[in-house]
């Protein structure tokens, strides 16, 4: 059997110091407020240790969020001017942190990780809105379209065709 665990990016984040070597390799990245909670990222990492002696786990690490409130006037006004969407910091610098110290942590503890950040390689610009479509329904969840879209990037991008599709 195999269990598939997906992790969501912000819960592990708090007023902690960073680790600098973590920091570097994280593209540049800084950040100023909000730091990574590693004793919940340590905790999560325990419980898969946990199921994986009895299972083969895949560890599914968490997705750059864009953090665009979609009420009726933000919609509006992106639909009619994408030019709207600027690069925007969407966060997207602690995703990659986490992201980073999951992928060292599961490579250490002999963990198969995927890296969504990788597999789906999100752009805002070009992948918040499709055809007139939003792939997100909120701050950071997907609509139903981003659902089949970074789906199926996410297949598609990652170790997860061979497993699925072997």
């Amino acid at each position: 059997m195999i269990i598939i665990f997906n992790i969501g990016g912000y819960q592990p984040t708090q007023d902690l110091p960073i680790d600098s070597k973590l920091l570097t390799s994280a593209e540049n990245c800084t950040i100023v407020s909000e730091q990574i909670d590693y004793y919940e990222l340590n905790l999560t990492l325990d419980y898969i240790k946990k199921l994986n002696k009895y299972n083969n786990v895949i560890f599914i690490g968490p997705h750059i969020e864009p953090g665009i409130k979609l009420n009726r006037i933000n919609a509006h006004r992106i639909l009619n001017n994408k030019n709207i969407l600027e690069k925007k910091y969407v966060k997207d610098c602690k995703i990659k942190l986490i992201d980073n110290y999951l992928q060292y942590l599961s490579k250490e503890n002999k963990i198969l990780y995927i890296s969504k950040v990788v597999a789906l390689n999100f752009n805002l610009e070009k992948d918040f809105i499709i055809d007139n479509e939003f792939n997100f329904k909120d701050e950071d969840h997907w609509s139903r379209q981003g659902e089949i879209f970074f789906g199926s990037r996410l297949i598609n991008n990652s170790i997860l065709n061979k497993i699925l599709f072997k």
